[in-house]
């Protein structure tokens, strides 16, 4: 969920200054499903289009804040990383690019 949310944040044209899970809250909604409702809104700003550098920052920041949370585990990361890159390409091919990449940002 939360990487489609980034996702979709990212196909609007939009970029989350410090996207990561403290900035996620979970909703449970009377019918039992759950929504998510981000936070810190006032670091989100209009971008005409998001390079590659500046995702992989947000990519990087977002994983790097999950490394010491015992219930966000590296398979947990890599379900939000490829959640992401189906949104906002349709498709998850480079993951292992993606991957590597931020891994070595970290």
């Amino acid at each position: 969920m939360a990487g489609e949310l980034a996702g979709q944040l990212d196909c609007h044209g939009y970029g989350h200054g410090d996207f990561g899970p403290r900035k996620i809250l979970v909703q449970q909604l009377d019918n039992g499903q759950q929504r998510l409702v981000l936070t810190g809104l006032e670091e989100i700003r209009r971008v005409r289009w998001l390079r590659k550098a500046s995702r992989l920052g947000m990519l990087a920041r977002a994983q790097l804040a999950t490394k010491d949370w015992s219930q966000i585990n590296r398979t947990a990361r890599l379900r939000f990383l490829l959640k992401f890159l189906e949104e906002i390409s349709g498709s998850a091919d480079k993951w292992k690019w993606y991957w590597r990449k931020i891994e070595g940002l970290n």
